[in-house]
């Protein structure tokens, strides 16, 4: 199976370039449509707050938008495969809203409250008594601000003017440095600087515990340098490291020379630290107004991401629940199917003791019996079908309608069919010939549904022309509960033995007449001659005589020859076998034929690698010496102009392990009524034919263990097929050795 991120490249690869702009294109504006609405309404805010607050409104929507597409990509997952009618589906499908509906509704009233009490909070924190209690602390310490300001500009301002009415001057500086002390120490101020009109200082007074406590008064401003134009006094804030201070400036005479006096007051630490604070305070409040509504949204986010992540837990668990139910379950349902198929060595790796392990456990051991039976079947099977494949016997199974549901290879010859596929499910009428189906039915009708069989002798032509005589046995097939099933058909070609059994009786009939036939031929020859002898030379009978007695002598002669051929026929040589190159064997006999025949045109045609055969080399060399001596005659007897030729191919057949042997004229051919009975003795379609030349020919090859049979040549003429079994050498002693004993 393909994994996820297979498919999702597989995915990503074909899709086009337009389709990822778009996906960047969709998410570039949304992001920017999110931030755009997120922005805050002053620009004061510090970028820092912006920043993490901005982080986690989008992380927050980035992890919702990813929860979303995962339980939505899940949920649609499931329907998918309920669709499919996926094993498991519905179940998953159930378990997951299950879970999902235990969850979701608890989950969508907690959202709801939490929402709700989440808003009210929020803007609890910015209303208007906050907002008030804010605003006061800040305005109580602008007033504090305001009075200590006060206080100070007012006591620098008496101090000046004190110093105008009592007439100090610069010149006694003593004087004038022991008042402005007393003036510091009553007012509480920790510092006075008395400025020259250039802003120098002409004499500073400052608290001897600023020393002790690390703490300097801050320097002279510079907007303070030029004093010339000071017309107002005035009061500021400054801030150092350490403190935090209030001064004073306010422009004094020293009798007609102008200067200021600056007083500094240090603001004590604690109430520092605590406007300090009240001012941060209000500031920080003031940067959470701006965040009001995104602070909502975060954290109405996080509810609702929190809500997505229940919801992805109960899915994920509902699925892996299922998971863990149906898993088993799909690999017994495959293991199903590969058994189905006849796959024994499937095995489901077992996952625990449980109930459903057990199942598995008992799957598994069903598998093994199954793979152990099956082997000791097909042991069976293969034994069975080696010994109907070896059998001699036709065998033939049909159902109830006839229909062939097995065939051996005895019977597939038979019948000239090439492989059992060809014929298994189509019904035993169409396979038989028409002169063997009425024998048959009649075969068939005659069986009942129990227990029985019947036969019949038929004779029938088959494909190659050639004529078979066969003992059909047909029997009823019964199953354990000895119920008709069907039928068993048993085919004994008896054609060899039939051929075999006439033969043997036609060469006992041709060797008692040949027997009859030669001992009186002698003494009618003698009497003739003697006739002749005596009688030729009378004048009045002499001429009789003669005629009659040459008559006689010529038909003696004539039934003498018959008589020979007769003798030929009834006795069978003593074998004499050897290995024989066949090719060259019939090339010698073409050579003879072609210088006898120059008007006909012979061709041998061999293969180059044809084995060498052991055979009878006289008994085959009379046998092609009468096929094309036949086929010699049966030229010599064509009219017309057309060109006359004989022609003989052989070549090795690796099917049937023999060498073939075909022999061709472009003659007359053989009537189509002759066929069946040529090979049978004393049947001839020459006027002064024996009827004994095919009979000896047949016999030969039958005695070779072969078969002999004859079709028609295209376009003309007639073609004998001889097959003469490679490896035969051995059944053809026998039967040469039996014959020639009988003979």
């Amino acid at each position: 199976m393909v994994s996820r991120r297979k498919r999702f490249a597989l995915w990503w690869s074909r899709a086009g370039i337009s389709v990822r702009l778009t996906l960047f294109v969709v998410c570039t504006v949304l992001l920017g449509v999110l931030v755009y609405l997120q922005r805050p309404l002053n620009d004061d805010t510090y970028l820092v707050s912006n920043v993490a607050v901005f982080a986690l409104v989008n992380i927050n929507v980035a992890i919702l938008v990813i929860l979303i597409f995962l339980v939505g990509r899940n949920v649609v997952k499931l329907f998918f495969d309920r669709r499919r009618g996926m094993l498991g589906s519905r179940l998953r499908l159930r378990l997951v809203g299950a879970f999902v509906g235990l969850t979701l509704i608890p989950s969508v009233v907690l959202v709801f409250l939490a929402s709700g009490l989440l808003s009210r909070a929020i803007d609890g924190w910015f209303s208007s008594p906050a907002e008030s209690s804010v605003d006061g602390a800040l305005e109580v310490a602008r007033i504090h601000f305001r009075n200590v300001e006060d206080r100070v500009l007012e006591s620098t301002k008496q101090v000046a003017l004190n110093i105008q009415a009592k007439q100090l001057t610069l010149g006694t500086p003593e004087e004038l440095k022991q008042y402005l002390e007393s003036e510091r120490e009553r007012v509480g101020l920790y510092g006075i600087l008395v400025l020259g009109n250039d802003g120098v200082v002409k004499m500073s007074l400052q608290n001897a515990a600023a020393e002790i406590e690390n703490f300097s008064i801050p320097p002279v401003p510079k907007n303070l340098s030029d004093l010339s134009h000071l017309k107002n006094s005035k009061v500021f804030f400054e801030e150092t490291e350490t403190s935090q201070f209030i001064r004073a400036v306010v422009p004094v005479v020293f009798l007609s020379e102008p200067a200021a006096l600056l007083s500094t007051h240090r603001i004590e630490p604690e109430l520092a630290h605590a406007l300090t604070l009240v001012r941060q305070s209000f500031k920080e409040y003031e940067q959470l107004k701006l965040f009001k509504h995104p602070l909502k949204s975060v954290y109405i986010l996080t509810l609702y991401m929190f809500t997505g992540l229940i919801i992805f837990g109960a899915i994920w668990i509902g699925m892996y629940i299922a998971r863990e139910l149906t898993g088993p379950i799909q690999r017994l349902a495959e293991g199903t199917r590969e058994v189905a198929r006849g796959n024994y060595d499937f095995h489901i790796r077992k996952v625990g003791d449980d109930e459903i392990g057990g199942l598995i456990e008992s799957f598994n051991q069903m598998t093994r019996d199954l793979k152990s039976t099956s082997f000791q079947s097909e042991q069976r099977k293969i034994h069975l079908e080696t010994i109907m494949a070896h059998l001699a016997v036709g065998v033939m199974t049909l159902d109830r309608t006839l229909t062939i549901r097995s065939m051996n290879q005895a019977s597939l010859g038979l019948f000239q069919v090439e492989t059992e596929r060809a014929v298994v499910g189509r019904n035993l009428f169409d396979l038989l010939p028409e002169e063997l189906q009425p024998a048959f039915s009649q075969l068939i009708d005659s069986l009942g549904e129990e227990s029985s069989t019947a036969e019949q002798e038929v004779r029938f032509v088959g494909k190659n022309e050639q004529e078979h005589d066969v003992l059909v046995t047909v029997g009823t097939l019964l199953d354990p509960r000895n119920e008709w099933t069907g039928y068993i058909v048993l085919l004994d070609d008896i054609t060899a033995l039939s051929q075999a059994q006439r033969m043997s009786a036609w060469r006992e009939a041709a060797k008692r007449i040949a027997h009859e036939i030669k001992n009186p031929l002698t003494p009618i020859r003698l009497v003739a001659q003697r006739l002749r002898k005596n009688l030729g030379d009378n004048t009045e009978v002499g001429p009789t005589i003669r005629d009659a007695s040459d008559t006689i002598v010529e038909n003696v002669d004539s039934i003498k020859r018959l008589a020979d051929e007769f003798s030929k026929f009834a006795r069978m040589p003593q074998s004499e076998l050897q290995e024989t190159d066949l090719p060259r064997l019939v090339s010698d006999l073409i050579a003879d034929f072609s210088g006898q025949h120059p008007e006909i045109q012979f061709h041998c045609i061999s293969d180059s690698d044809l084995p060498k055969i052991v055979l009878d080399r006289e008994q085959i060399r009379r046998l092609f010496i009468n096929l094309i001596d036949n086929a010699v005659d049966a030229l010599s007897s064509s009219m017309g102009s057309i060109e006359k030729h004989v022609e003989v191919r052989i070549h090795f057949d690796h099917r049937s392990n023999s060498i073939r042997v075909e022999l061709s004229d472009n003659g007359p051919g053989i009537p189509e009524k002759e066929k069946s009975r040529i090979f049978q003795p004393y049947v001839t379609t020459k006027e002064k034919g024996t009827g004994l030349g095919l009979a000896i020919a047949a016999s030969a090859v039958h005695d070779h263990h072969g078969n002999l049979y004859v079709q028609d040549n295209f376009p003309r003429g007639a073609k004998f097929i001889i097959e003469l079994p490679v490896g035969a050498d051995l059944q053809t002693k026998r039967r040469l050795v039996r014959g020639g004993g009988e003979a």
